[in-house]
């Protein structure tokens, strides 16, 4: 009668682990959605522009800041009256995503997040 009762203990834990666990996955993929579905909704937002048309104070920041890089892609979005660029550059360690404002100064993506 013992090893009928634990064995139906030790079925009931191992059932309730995996539930445990199925739930943590379950909620891991829905926050990686949302993530996504976020992502996409904000590269919607962005217009590809060329580097020409990036103001001085955008260029002369890549120069001074990014003086070994070449601009890849280039992107502006006006939101409440400012415009703030998204530049892909080409450096030696590889492919950099920056954020700026039409003034040039850097906007850290990684701290909003």
């Amino acid at each position: 009668m013992k090893k009928f009762v634990l064995t139906v203990v030790i079925g009931g834990a191992m059932f309730f682990s995996v539930e445990s666990a199925t739930a943590q996955v379950t909620s891991e993929d829905q926050v990686e959605v949302v993530a996504t579905e976020k992502q996409a909704h904000e590269e919607k937002d962005w217009k590809q522009v060329q580097e020409q048309e990036l103001p001085a104070e955008v260029s002369q920041a890549i120069e001074t800041d990014y003086a070994e890089a070449t601009v890849s892609e280039a992107f502006v979005m006006e939101k409440d009256g400012e415009k703030k660029y998204k530049l892909v550059l080409l450096t030696e360690e590889g492919e950099k995503e920056v954020y700026t404002d039409a003034q040039g100064n850097w906007i850290d993506k990684e701290k909003k997040k």
